[in-house]
């Protein structure tokens, strides 16, 4: 493997434990992410199909949900005119979750992406929410603000 150059690029470490024994050796792999363009990245889930989920900096600067697959990071984008949000967690059947802005300067909104689209997930009556993990069957827990003032756990 080369040497990589310091900078603020988005790095996954793969972890291969090669036995039990108390002296194995452990080998691992750094693969460079990249970004949407923008100066960094952060890499929030994966699943065991290796796909990686987060949100990474634009060119135009904001935020955006990622998903990255077999070397391409894709941009999830946003609701409407949002311009930033997140992607939290991937599924096996590579379902990605997070939160978006519903617009520009606006509240923030749980998603659902199943390869179509931004799904909203609404609302607990409040103004914001966000998705912090999925299963299999495509159960989705995060968080929703019934009220201006607090946060309440849920399952869409």
């Amino acid at each position: 493997m080369g040497r990589l150059a310091p900078g603020p690029a988005l790095l996954l470490l793969v972890l291969a434990i090669v036995t039990p024994a108390a002296s194995q050796v452990v080998e691992y792999e750094v693969l460079d992410l990249g970004t949407l363009g923008g100066p960094s990245a952060n890499a929030l889930g994966i699943n065991n199909a290796g796909q990686v989920v987060g949100e990474a900096d634009t060119v135009a600067g904001p935020r955006h949900p990622y998903l990255w697959d077999s070397g391409v990071m894709i941009d999830l984008g946003t609701f409407n005119d949002g311009r930033i949000g997140s992607a939290s967690a991937i599924n096996e059947a590579g379902q990605v979750v997070g939160f978006s802005e519903i617009a520009a300067f606006g509240d923030w909104h749980a998603f659902l992406w199943d390869g179509a689209g931004l799904t909203d997930l609404g609302t607990l009556g409040g103004d914001e929410s966000a998705a912090h993990g999925i299963n299999g069957p495509a159960q989705v827990v995060g968080r929703s603000n019934p009220s201006c003032s607090s946060y309440t756990d849920l399952a869409f």
